[in-house]
């Protein structure tokens, strides 16, 4: 493990090593920037190396087995606050459900406002495309969600926030599943150390796939 300190950012990195010939590493390096900073990121793991609690009778290789690298960017100013990141990644072998080395990419763009004083829009865009395994079989996944938070705070013991999320996925082979949440929630505080919260919640999906959450 070791972190590298600079005047305008900073570069951390880690390697784990296991046995002779296994081994698994990270590296993260972050800079400043005016109204913000830029990140990057590169991690790989051994395809060889097992989660501790895998099977020992199973040829598997662990879950998180991955190899990617990732870019982000943040932005602040004023009443904006943006997030954005692209991390395109893979695992380098099979998995416990998958027969196949996969490959992917998951774009992310946050965006936090505030409109008023006292009012809060919180939005996010999240785009996964991903090799995955229906019933053994190798497909490819693409999956998009919409998330819109906004939050008020109406008086100085009641804050409301509103919630809506919309997901939906398609495969390489047409195969389409929707799903959408959203909730109503009131919070009073009616002592400085003591707060009643209610909250109404709708929620549908066609698959576990695309359940917001």
């Amino acid at each position: 493990d070791m972190e590298v300190r600079l005047d305008s950012g900073h570069l951390h990195s880690e390697m784990g090593v296991h046995g002779a010939d296994r081994g698994a590493m990270l590296l993260i390096a972050r800079r400043e920037i005016p109204s913000g900073s830029v990140s990057a990121a590169v991690r790989w793991s051994d395809p060889d190396l097992r989660h501790p609690y895998a099977a020992a009778i199973s040829q598997a290789s662990i879950l998180g087995n991955e190899a990617g690298c990732l870019v982000g960017f943040h932005y602040r100013q004023d009443r904006w606050n943006i997030e954005a990141s692209l991390d395109v990644h893979g695992r380098p072998s099979r998995s416990y459900s998958v027969p196949m080395p996969t490959r992917g990419l998951d774009a992310i763009t946050d965006v936090q406002i505030k409109l008023v004083r006292g009012v809060e829009l919180d939005a996010r865009c999240r785009y996964e495309v991903d090799d995955v395994s229906t019933s053994g079989v190798m497909t490819r996944r693409h999956r998009t969600t919409l998330r819109a938070d906004l939050t008020a705070q109406v008086q100085r013991q009641l804050r409301l926030r509103l919630r809506s999320d919309v997901r939906r996925a398609t495969w390489e082979h047409g195969e389409i599943h929707e799903g959408y949440l959203g909730y109503i929630e009131a919070r009073w505080t009616f002592l400085t150390s003591s707060h009643v919260t209610a909250r109404y919640t709708t929620y549908w999906s066609t698959s576990f796939d695309v359940a917001p959450y």
